[in-house]
């Protein structure tokens, strides 16, 4: 924990005692109006995941405390939430929670913690709400929360504005539009007496961000939309650039031969930038935990017979000749236009048929055999009629 001196401008490492929370991002942080108490909620912790628990800071002593709750009602773990500190009509202290990621699915409910009585409640609110988000800009003004943008944890980036009056006794959502706001999430927002201040964050094309992590170009608004995902068409780091080695870097990536062996031309970009090459079978169970396993890098949807579920663009069109009736522009089409792709499986056959679409691969076992040989031979999967007889 650091604190910064406005005066001097200075930081300071603090050091803290008692129930010290682990280490987490995504949580919040509130100071009671006395400046004497700090209270922290949520977060995501890497070795324990997400997390609803609350803890208490005296600023006096530096002594945390994780705070008792009173009975069993508690809110869903979440991070990417916002609290802030409020007072009841009775003057008591309450920390009130909005919105969040989830688990499964994102967040849309608001909760209460009376400080007083150590117990936690949800605020009932009544009509259209705003849907459910995590990664917005939100304050409290004259007893009413506002809510700027945000993310749906799928292929929305928000940009609307909402507003409640969280001690009125018949609370309702308002929606105000958007008011000139562009979408964006992970921002920063401050009221002032002049007005609210919006500073940064994530706009709709983020996925740019999951291919070049430094470029003279990342950020930058492109007036040709493939020049966003086109990872060919972005000027790399001149200094990365110099090292004439990247190339050679992504066909070692996609390669798949055995032994792994590594040219003395790449073992100085190795040591330098602290990379390892993955033998196949690794790659092959990263992608199958992370691409068919997980939903959390989805970057668009599909349109089942029975359902809608979170796909992966990048997986769909590396191998868009085994879905069938298909194309490449199909499955790009309906992620930049934010629309499902139609695919003619029920939920259940999709689950056991992802991972083949995902990683030409498949697992077979005495129970699926047959049931997948059925679902080969009715959608004429020809690579998976041969995987499986």
């Amino acid at each position: 924990m650091w604190s910064f001196d406005v005066e001097d401008l200075t930081w300071k490492l603090l050091t803290t005692k008692g129930d010290v929370p682990a280490g987490r991002y995504g949580h919040t942080i509130v100071i009671n109006e006395e400046n004497t108490k700090v209270y922290l909620f949520g977060g995501y912790d890497n070795a324990f995941g997400l997390s609803n628990d609350l803890y208490e800071l005296d600023l006096d002593t530096l002594t945390w405390s994780a705070i008792k709750v009173i009975g069993g009602v508690v809110p869903e773990a979440r991070y990417g939430h916002f609290s802030v500190l409020r007072k009841d009509k009775k003057l008591n202290a309450q920390l009130m929670v909005f919105g969040g990621r989830g688990a499964k699915n994102v967040l849309d409910d608001i909760w209460v913690f009376d400080l007083k009585k150590s117990k936690w409640f949800e605020l009932p609110v009544a009509g259209e709400k705003p849907q459910g988000r995590y990664g917005f800009g939100a304050f409290v003004s004259d007893k009413e929360l506002f809510v700027f943008g945000g993310f749906d944890g799928k292929t929305v980036v928000f940009d609307d504005i909402w507003a409640i009056n969280f001690m009125s006794s018949k609370r309702k959502w308002r929606h105000l539009g958007n008011g000139g706001f562009l979408e964006r999430y992970y921002q920063t927002i401050t009221p002032t007496p002049h007005g609210i201040v919006i500073f940064g964050g994530r706009r709709a094309d983020h996925t740019l961000c999951l291919y070049v992590e430094e470029g003279i170009n990342r950020g930058k608004h492109f007036e040709v939309p493939e020049l966003r995902t086109h990872i060919k068409k972005l000027t790399l780091n001149p200094k990365l650039a110099e090292e004439v080695v990247l190339s050679a870097w992504l066909k070692e990536i996609c390669k798949i031969s055995q032994p792994r062996k590594v040219s003395e031309k790449m073992k100085p970009f190795m040591k330098q930038h602290g990379e390892v090459f993955s033998t196949h079978f690794n790659f092959q169970q990263n992608l199958i935990k992370f691409g068919v396993d997980g939903g959390f890098f989805s970057d668009m949807e599909v349109k089942l017979l029975d359902s809608i579920e979170t796909a992966h663009s990048f997986y769909l069109q590396l191998n868009s000749d085994l879905l069938p009736n298909i194309s490449k522009k199909d499955i790009e089409d309906a992620k930049q236009n934010s629309k499902p792709l139609n695919l003619p499986f029920v939920k259940e056959d999709w689950v056991q048929l992802k991972q083949y679409f995902y990683t030409r691969t498949i697992l077979l076992n005495r129970q699926n055999n047959m049931h997948l040989l059925q679902l080969a031979a009715k959608h004429n999967l020809e690579l998976l009629l041969d995987l499986t007889c």
